[in-house]
This record gives structure tokens, sequence and C-alpha cells, in this order.
């Protein structure tokens, strides 16, 4: 079904102003890779939030199969931030998609917050079987998500069941 354009805003990267050399180097990259398995622990768990939703069910629905975390889709979720449409973001984060859903959710007010309006608002999409893949980006107090299931296009060697099928 067709969307309305969500409320979008351009995110704009930090960059460091000088080389950074020797101890402190080691130093930067130690925080750095800290930071980034905070994150991605901090993503996990809102991720299981969500598939506890989507499992539990809201509106009298609900999913039997978790969705899946997917970094294309987390790529793809940055660049929806970014200002990209869903098709263009999918493309462009190679992600070949059957279905897909995008969500953009603003001053949610912490993860618990953030998993309380995707319920109330987007339940449909949530529990919506046909949805495999998730994939997050969050930029201050926006979030964008993206749920998706790949396009699985058959083998070659799959050519003879095929045609049995068909004919």
């Amino acid at each position: 079904s067709p969307r309305k354009p969500a409320d979008q805003r351009r995110v704009s990267r930090l960059r460091s102003a000088a080389p950074v050399h020797g101890a402190r180097a080691a130093h930067a990259a130690l925080l750095f890779a800290a930071l980034l398995c905070s994150c991605a622990s901090a993503q996990a768990a809102l991720i299981d939030a969500i598939n506890a939703v989507r499992l539990r069910g809201c509106a009298g629905h609900a999913a039997s199969t978790p969705l899946r975390s997917e970094r294309k889709l987390d790529d793809a979720a940055r660049r929806i931030g970014r200002g990209a449409s869903l098709n263009a973001a999918l493309a462009a984060a190679d992600y070949t998609a059957r279905f897909s859903a995008e969500m953009h959710v603003s001053a949610a007010g912490g993860d618990a917050g953030l998993v309380a309006l995707l319920e109330s608002h987007f339940c449909a999409q949530l529990v919506d079987p046909a949805e495999r893949d998730i994939g997050i980006a969050r930029a201050a107090d926006e979030a964008w998500l993206v749920l998706a299931s790949p396009l699985v296009l058959p083998q070659a060697r799959d050519a003879p069941a095929i045609s049995r099928r068909v004919l």
C-alpha cells in the first residue's frame, strides 16, 4: 500500500580535524571498537524487544517467526535517514526485496518508548509474516527501521523441477 513520505532530516557526519598517531591512535581504535560493541549489543537488545512484540502480537495478530538482523537493511535505514527513498536505499544497499516497509520514529524517549510507539503505530508492519529481516539506523532521538524479505530467484539447476511444476 502506498505510504506518505516520512518526516526525514539530513544527518551530518562528524570528521576528525587532525590525524591521530601512535599510542593515541591505538587508544582511539580501542575506544571506537568498544563503542561499536556497545552499539551492536544495544541494537541487538532493541531487535529482541521488537521481536517480543512481533511474537506476542498486537491488535489481535502475531507473527510466528522473529525478524533477523540484516546489515544491508541497516545500511538502507541509514540512507533513508539521509533522505533517500526506500527503493533507492534498498538498491544502494544491494538488497533485492520481495516485500519491504520503512518506519520513522522521532522523540520516542529511549528503546522502551520506541518499542511502544512501534507497537501502537506500526503493529501491522511488525507482525506481517511476509517480513523476515530488519535493519535499524539511529541518530539523536530519531530511528529509521526497514523491514523486508529478500527476493529469492530460482537457480539454473532448479529449472527441471520448475518446468515440471509449471507444466
